[in-house]
């Protein structure tokens, strides 16, 4: 499609991040397969590396990985509302310069705010009790859990509550802009359409004044004064009423921020339960439903990495007609 502007560009840095993310969910789901043949078989059967420590460190890589999408997805939350809402000064702001800019900031900002995190865990060489035998496990820090809380506080909960909501805030400004928009538009139409009838009915009138006479000519003159009051009476009722491709715009963003949102409500729930129940992580007594939250998360996050393309694909002319060039 070319990357002529900005938020062209920002799809194509969406699409990037989303990819990340995927093969993050890929490489996890081929650690937890081997992970099970170690448990089928009651690890008689095992890896020189731990495929579960992969998961877990996988994991927390996806984790760090997936603030790109949402910060990526809020900023073309703001950019298709300002570009609705102040269409003058879009061009301006959203330059592919500015666009570049941002992507790196947020790549910056994914990878250092997580990296802590990161660093107090790590796959060595130790004794394992499970296969009786020496092999890559994962070592896990015990300051980490301290460092993860705070991590989490300032990276997960407080950025995903305020991304959620700027979108909510972004889908209402949106609609109310193109309302008021489609309103503009349509009265300035009505007022051109009873400026132009008026005109019509003036050199009707003219023409006419000489040949015709009585009540002939002013039932005449009635007449089309009756029908230039009736155009722009159904011109106005239309004024209320969005067109077609701006009624496409909100229903498409409304999906896309209504999918991140509910995507997004395991992840919430996560860090929260994390604040108020210590025990609720790796290591203590609730890790097997902290793990299973865990998947939980990633199936929603999965689905909401995967769908953009579909809603793209249903509601965009143009990337649907260059997809079929592609296919």
């Amino acid at each position: 499609m070319g990357l002529k502007d900005g938020v062209t560009l920002s799809f194509i840095f969406l699409a990037a991040s989303d990819l990340a993310y995927l093969l993050t969910i890929a490489s996890q789901a081929a650690s937890l397969g081997l992970h099970g043949v170690e448990k089928k078989n009651q690890f008689t059967v095992f890896y020189s590396v731990d495929p579960f420590g992969i998961y877990i460190f996988l994991t927390n890589l996806g984790i760090m990985i997936y603030l790109m999408t949402v910060l990526v997805t809020t900023f073309l939350a703001i950019a298709r509302c300002l570009c609705v809402a102040i269409p003058l000064k879009f061009k301006n702001w959203f330059s592919k310069k500015t666009s570049v800019v941002f992507f790196i900031a947020f790549c910056i900002v994914s990878i250092v705010t997580y990296l802590p995190v990161l660093i107090y865990m790590k796959m060595i060489k130790a004794y394992d009790t499970r296969v009786n035998a020496t092999r890559y496990v994962l070592w896990i820090s015990p300051k980490r859990e301290e460092i993860k809380q705070a991590v989490w506080i300032s990276r997960d909960v407080f950025v995903t509550f305020f991304t959620q909501l700027v979108v909510i805030a972004c889908v209402v400004i949106l609609t109310r802009s193109l309302r008021t928009a489609s309103k503009f538009r349509q009265t300035s139409a009505a007022y051109s359409l009873r400026q132009r009838l008026d005109r019509q009915v003036t050199i009707f009138t003219t023409e006419t004044q000489a040949s015709m006479k009585g009540s002939c000519q002013s039932q005449k003159q009635l007449n089309a004064r009756s029908d230039s009051f009736t155009l722009v009476s159904a011109s106005n009722h239309k004024v209320e009423r969005l067109s077609s491709k701006d009624i496409s715009v909100v229903q498409q963003v409304v999906l896309i921020s209504t999918v991140y949102i509910v995507c997004n409500m395991p992840k919430i729930c996560i860090d929260v339960t994390g604040m108020f129940v210590p025990e609720f992580t790796l290591g203590k007594s609730y890790q097997n439903l902290y793990l299973a939250f865990i998947c939980v998360m990633e199936i929603f996050q999965l689905f909401n990495s995967s769908i953009g393309i579909f809603i793209y694909y249903n509601y965009n002319t143009k990337f649907r007609k260059n997809c079929m060039l592609f296919i």
